[in-house]
């Protein structure tokens, strides 16, 4: 698993540099899809809650969260859409 995510960020360093990663805290690598609880503020600052099943996540400076799952079906399945690969996916 660590070996597979390595690869993929190397492949971003070649794009990018390795200055993109510059704060980068941790990669958690959870078995599956993960559920998150979301808060959102609206126009008339009414609070919404929900739950979210994401595949992935970060934050700038933070956290890398994936699935292990959606990195393994996108590193060993081609489908001819690279920029669909979790791990690999930049913003």
């Amino acid at each position: 698993m660590k070996v597979v995510v390595a690869a993929q960020a190397c492949l971003l360093i070649l794009d990018l540099g390795v200055a993109y990663f510059d704060g980068w805290v941790e990669v958690i690598l959870y078995p599956g899809a993960f559920r998150i609880n979301h808060s959102q503020i609206d126009a008339i600052s009414l609070v919404h809650n929900e739950a979210i099943i994401l595949n992935g996540e970060s934050w700038l400076h933070g956290s890398v969260i994936l699935s292990w799952d959606d990195v393994k079906r996108d590193t060993f399945t081609f489908s001819g859409w690279p920029q669909c690969r979790i791990a690999l996916i930049r913003t």
